[in-house]
């Protein structure tokens, strides 16, 4: 079964959607997400709401096509048909339904029997394969629809799909859907060659400095697939308040005014990270001298020119801006460096300059065949962009009841969630509301250590005491950070055997 566009679509007058530099980074990921309703989801409704949602996001279903060189891509908007797999599953329900429960974060092998894999080998190579897949399994003992969707990377960050799954939604249940997005992209400058452009790299971008050849960059992540397991922490609404009080409290290393300054707006999400850098420093008894802080760009403005920052901008709206925190080892300093680097981040100048810089490295790595590493061994990634949970805003009629699951994690890349609702054995369903998970891998030999650590930390910010100073020594001295086709395909190969 396949469906097309509504026409007219929003890009009716556009035949191909240009990328920013170095957004082809993107066609070799994708994003693997499964919502799971409890009841059956009406198959014409489904279709007639996907094609009216196709018409406001038409690049899903367009193709890809590159210029001569190989590398560089748009997306044709083709208007071409997108697949939805049906499957009535009655003898294995109840072990396939048994996958998708627990953490937001599943393992890729227990995903994968609820989606249909875009094939990114296929859209490297400028093949006519789609950049966004849909299978609907029907649960017929547990009464559950199981809609998995697999969405090539190029289409859009996380927000963007968060966009697209609420559209459909809200059509399926046939009502207003959200605005439209929108489409601006920009383009960037070449940045400052030279020990000019040395320096600004280091200042704005210091996991671009260098890149790796994609035979280490394999060897690194083959080694932690198999020396580190998937975990998660949950953290209730109560445990986060807690936090975030711990983390306002005065620190004799800040000056009155830095106090003031930076205390009245940490937020949750900062006393969190701040704690989760803490656990990391702990349990790994090792320094941890940088945070990468995955951010979104988007952002409310009345600047015509600034279109490419729209709220509703569909799109790669990303960036992963690095803060020191080499000196900082106490919640209420981890959570302030935090902060600080937050709002210097969002300044027009730090994101013009980083978006210039990343393009560019971005596409010379794409060039080379090589690829950046990251988060490096002292270094942590947060990534929050999916507090805003998909599922409880796609929820296809049963809020409250709707779950969301995805795949894909490292170790040292703390990826946040709301917990998912759960159904009670009397029927009824516990909302979970203000509940965060967070998952990512941990060393095997530590897995054990890293909840007593947890555990302990909860009884006593929950009694009223602080965690405490790390006790992990943190030097404060900075340190310093063939054919493309052919090396992508076999990038993409690994990566799909490693089950990250």
């Amino acid at each position: 079964m396949s469906v097309t566009p509504e026409l007219p679509t929003v890009l009716s007058d556009q035949e191909a959607l240009q990328f920013p530099d170095g957004n082809e980074l993107f066609l070799q990921l994708q994003l693997n997400i499964c919502h799971v309703v409890p009841s059956d989801i009406i198959t014409d409704k489904f279709q007639s709401a996907l094609s009216k949602t196709l018409a406001n996001f038409p690049h899903a279903a367009g193709r890809l096509k590159h210029d001569e060189q190989g590398w560089k891509a748009s997306i044709v908007l083709t208007n071409s048909p997108v697949s939805i797999e049906i499957v009535d599953e009655h003898d294995r329900d109840e072990v396939l339904s048994s996958n998708l429960r627990g953490s937001v974060l599943q393992k890729s092998e227990d995903l994968l029997p609820f989606i249909t894999p875009v094939s990114l080998e296929g859209a490297v190579t400028g093949q006519d394969v789609p950049l966004i897949t849909f299978k609907l399994t029907k649960l017929s003992k547990t009464g559950e629809t199981v809609i998995g969707i697999s969405w090539n990377h190029i289409l859009g960050d996380a927000t963007t799909l968060k966009l697209f799954m609420t559209t459909l939604s809200q059509y399926y249940q046939d009502l207003a859907p959200p605005d439209a997005p929108t489409f601006h992209k920009r383009s960037w400058p070449q940045p400052p060659q030279g020990p000019e452009g040395d320096e600004l790299y280091k200042q704005y971008a210091p996991h671009v400095v260098k890149s790796y050849p994609m035979a280490d960059v394999i060897a690194k992540y083959t080694a932690e697939a198999m020396s580190a397991c998937m975990v998660d922490l949950t953290f209730t609404k109560e445990q986060q308040d807690r936090l975030l009080v711990l983390a306002q409290a005065s620190s004799p290393r800040l000056k009155e005014k830095q106090r003031q300054s930076v205390s009245s707006d940490l937020t949750r999400q900062d006393a969190l990270s701040a704690h989760l850098i803490s656990l990391q420093r702990r349990c790994y008894n090792s320094p941890v001298r940088s945070v990468m802080y995955m951010m979104n760009y988007r952002t409310q403005t009345e600047d015509t020119n600034a279109l490419w920052r729209h709220p509703k901008n569909a799109g790669n709206c990303v960036y992963l801006p690095s803060f020191d925190i080499s000196s900082s080892d106490t919640l209420p300093d981890l959570a302030r460096a935090i902060r600080q680097g937050v709002n210097n981040a969002r300044t027009t100048e730090f994101l013009e300059t980083y978006l210039t810089l990343n393009g560019a490295a971005q596409e010379g790595a794409l060039r080379t065949g090589q690829f950046h590493i990251y988060p490096a061994e002292d270094v942590v990634l947060i990534n929050g962009l999916a507090k805003d949970n998909i599922g409880r805003a796609a929820h296809f009629g049963f809020e409250g009841k709707s779950q969301y699951y995805t795949d894909v994690s490292w170790e040292r890349m703390f990826r946040i969630f709301p917990v998912n609702p759960v159904k009670k054995e009397d029927g009824t369903w516990e909302s979970n509301e203000g509940s965060t998970v967070v998952a990512f891998r941990v060393k095997n030999e530590l897995k054990d250590r890293l909840f007593e650590l947890f555990e302990e930390d909860m009884k006593r910010i929950m009694n009223g005491s602080d965690i405490g100073a790390d006790k992990t020594t943190v030097p404060t001295t900075k340190t310093k950070r063939g054919t493309v086709v052919n090396k992508m395909l076999y990038v993409l190969r690994v990566l799909r055997s490693l089950k990250l």
